[in-house]
């Protein structure tokens, strides 16, 4: 498993996922991140917390590229959340 960015926002530990297309044909890169995808990142982000025992708030934001003849970037914060 893996998570591209783990950071902290003041108090909260954020996992980051990246997602990085050269178009938007086939959809928006944080549409890439889906349920699936989203369970895979909260298991994760569980055996991190329980490896550093980490107590505190936690949040999953996607940082979307698009990257073709210009970089657009877009920072979803908040943007699932684990069941």
């Amino acid at each position: 498993m893996e998570i591209d960015i783990i950071a902290k926002d003041k108090e909260t530990l954020v996992f980051v996922e990246v997602k990085t297309r050269k178009n938007v044909e086939y959809g928006d890169p944080s549409e890439f991140v889906d349920s699936a995808k989203q369970n895979k990142i909260v298991r994760a982000a569980d055996e991190y917390i329980h490896a550093t025992g980490f107590e505190g708030e936690i949040r999953f934001d996607i940082v979307s590229i698009i990257h073709h003849k210009t970089i657009e970037i877009e920072w979803i914060k908040d943007a699932f959340w684990g069941s």
